[in-house]
């Protein structure tokens, strides 16, 4: 997320001498690229989580996909899939923050 919010912040389709690069080309494509997943990633999660909820009882649903949302004991709350929705939103909050932040004499 802080990736992207720098990429963003240094946007550019031109190198400093006004000539078009590959670099500056790769650069551009891994911003919008990575700015699609991170931006994805948590609504993606919300209707995962819905959708196969009375899965995540089950130890081999567990192995497989707790990762995505943190191993959190989600199967007797069902308001807990909110948990790790708000972590990934609470991180991106805290990285455009730190970013729109950076020319204050705050740190």
């Amino acid at each position: 997320m802080f990736a992207c919010f720098i990429n963003y912040m240094m946007f550019t389709t031109v190198n400093g001498d006004g000539t078009s690069s590959y670099g500056v080309w790769i650069n551009n494509v891994y911003l919008f690229l990575s700015s699609i997943i991170v931006l994805a990633y948590p609504v993606w999660l919300y209707f995962y989580l819905t959708k196969y909820y009375y899965y995540l009882q089950y130890k081999e649903f567990e192995n497989k996909y707790g990762n995505a949302y943190d191993n959190i004991e989600l199967y007797d709350n069902e308001s807990a899939i909110w948990v790790p929705i708000l972590y990934c939103l609470r991180r991106f909050a805290f990285a455009a923050t730190c970013c729109f932040l950076h020319g204050y004499p705050i740190f």
